[in-house]
């Protein structure tokens, strides 16, 4: 439990306001966020704007076999190998804070959708849509529950 003393609120708006925004727990920049959720709102939804070029993020795989050489000749179980993986993909998880200075929040979390406008492009601008993840819930099932008779 935390007491707020009076000089302690004063000071608060003085603070600097903090945004921050994770793409598959990643750090990502981003020129504006926008995010829509409320009551009557059965998923809430976040535009993200960030300039081009796409985030990617560093990542390492093992190659070769693991039984002879790999082809880079590193040993005879195999090695490693850097490559580059896009950031922004369908079904990346999306998470983001708000608060200023050392109080943080989350306010929105989600991921980024497969729809084919889910992620576009306007001159430098990226744009990304996701939705939270009360989304999956609005999705078809292959069989409804039925009940015959009456139901008390």
């Amino acid at each position: 439990m935390v007491l707020t003393m009076p000089q302690q609120a004063l000071e608060a708006l003085d603070t600097t306001v903090q945004l921050a925004v994770y793409i598959d727990g990643l750090l990502t920049d981003v020129k504006s966020v926008s995010i829509q959720l409320g009551v009557k709102l059965p998923v809430a939804t976040a535009t993200l704007s960030m300039v081009l070029p796409r985030p990617r993020r560093e990542k390492w795989i093992a190659v070769g076999d693991g039984y002879g050489l790999d082809p880079y000749g590193e040993g005879p179980f195999g090695g490693v190998t850097q490559v580059w993986e896009e950031l922004i993909k369908p079904n990346s998880t999306v998470l983001i804070k708000a608060g200023h200075d050392t109080f943080m929040g989350t306010v929105f979390s989600g991921r980024i959708p497969s729809w084919t406008s889910a992620i576009s492009q306007q001159g430098d601008t990226l744009t990304v849509k996701c939705v939270g993840w009360a989304s999956y819930l609005t999705y078809r099932e292959r069989w409804d529950l039925e009940y015959d008779g009456p139901v008390k």
